[in-house]
């Protein structure tokens, strides 16, 4: 599902409709947050702010995210803001 709404929001960006490539964008990452902490083995619950959730889990050392991932994390949100965009 994630992986759908990500292709979505590419499609319309690529169509000029930025605000709606933004809404898609940003409904990928949270489906895409919540499948991590699933994976973990816990229920993310209905939330719009998934992150939210997942930062306790780390800061709370329930869930252990890799090192490399969190720098890959930081790094492709420098590399999207840089180019203005995906």
């Amino acid at each position: 599902m994630a992986r759908e709404d990500l292709s979505v929001a590419y499609s319309i960006f690529n169509s000029d409709q930025h605000a709606a490539s933004v809404f898609y964008a940003e409904l990928a990452s949270q489906k895409a947050v919540k499948a991590l902490i699933a994976a973990s083995g816990f229920e993310p619950g209905k939330t719009h702010r998934p992150t939210v959730v997942l930062k306790a889990l780390i800061s709370s050392r329930i869930v252990d995210l890799p090192v490399p991932l969190l720098l890959l994390q930081l790094g492709v949100a420098c590399s999207i803001w840089s180019r203005g965009g995906p």
